[in-house]
């Protein structure tokens, strides 16, 4: 396994610390078996068992997850955090490490750190239904409930319409979702109507725009 993925010492690591108001967390996860109080367990699409640990950091140090799944070798690809609200995090895992860099061959977790925690394995997107991770968001409705959410564009460069198709997965502690999709049509551009700019500041962000080059 690469160094890059080993776990760092963190002071504060162990689950057990009182957690700071607020932690920056590393996208990236790292690679180790390092059980503490938050340690979540769940199984992959292929049946391997996965644990996933949050170990606490003080900014402005980096608090991260620790990924543990015998039998998987992340090889091209590492497991990482995509989207987070509340105390929810929405990570994706290689389950085909061969193949990892195609958007089929990932797992989708939600996880909480908070007593206690969870890991919950959401069903893969249908095919019609692939997005990329900057286009992902989850929003958690309080109490292990929480909604899955991507934005994904439907149009070409050159549409008149600006299409989107909204994918969305409800989840929880008591349920098992199941992906829905929406096409959604923006005719006009909104904002200028709302927020329209006076031609006089337009022409003032110009000239001091152009200044400064």
């Amino acid at each position: 396994m690469s160094s890059s993925l080993i776990p760092p010492p963190l002071a504060d690591s162990d689950g057990a610390s009182p957690p700071p108001d607020w932690v920056l967390i590393d996208i990236w996860c790292y690679i180790g078996d390092l059980p503490n109080a938050t340690t979540a367990e769940s199984t992959t699409s292929t049946g391997l068992p996965i644990k996933v640990t949050f170990r606490t950091a003080r900014p402005p140090l980096l608090s991260h997850l620790c990924v543990h799944c015998p039998g998987l070798d992340f090889l091209r690809a590492t497991p990482k955090v995509i989207a987070s609200h509340a105390d929810l995090l929405l990570l994706v895992v290689p389950f085909d490490p061969l193949t990892a860099l195609s958007s089929g061959t990932w797992d989708y977790f939600v996880y909480r750190a908070a007593d206690p925690p969870l890991l919950h394995l959401i069903p893969p997107p249908p095919r019609s239904m692939r997005f990329n991770d900057s286009e992902v968001a989850i929003v958690s409705h309080g109490d292990g409930e929480y909604a899955v959410a991507a934005l994904a564009f439907a149009g070409t460069f050159l549409s008149v319409n600006k299409d989107f198709h909204l994918h969305l997965y409800h989840g929880g502690k008591q349920q098992q979702g199941e992906w829905v999709s929406k096409l959604l049509t923006l005719e006009d551009q909104l904002r200028d109507k709302l927020v329209p700019l006076p031609k006089a500041a337009a022409e003032y962000r110009f000239y001091q725009e152009t200044r400064r080059s």
